[in-house]
């Protein structure tokens, strides 16, 4: 990736940023909710506003929960 498209990719990062954000750890210790939440039908961005912000930034998270959400939506 050449250094343009990374300062891009940065700035637009920044660009969505909020004043009180989330972390990964916090993310981690509520995700197993917030995945049983989306799987129930619940409008997670209205739920966990911060939640869904984090997600939107955090690719690792992003993938975790993802991950998550298959594993709730399989037959038992």
């Amino acid at each position: 990736m050449e250094i343009e498209q990374r300062i891009n990719r940065l700035l637009k990062l920044i660009e969505k940023t909020e004043p009180t954000e989330c972390d990964c750890s916090h993310v981690y210790d509520i995700m197993d909710e917030a995945a049983e939440l989306v799987a129930a039908g619940a409008d997670l961005s209205v739920l966990m506003p911060e939640v869904t912000q984090h997600f939107e930034l955090c690719g690792c998270c992003r993938s975790e929960f993802a991950a998550l959400q298959k594993i709730l939506a399989e037959p038992v």
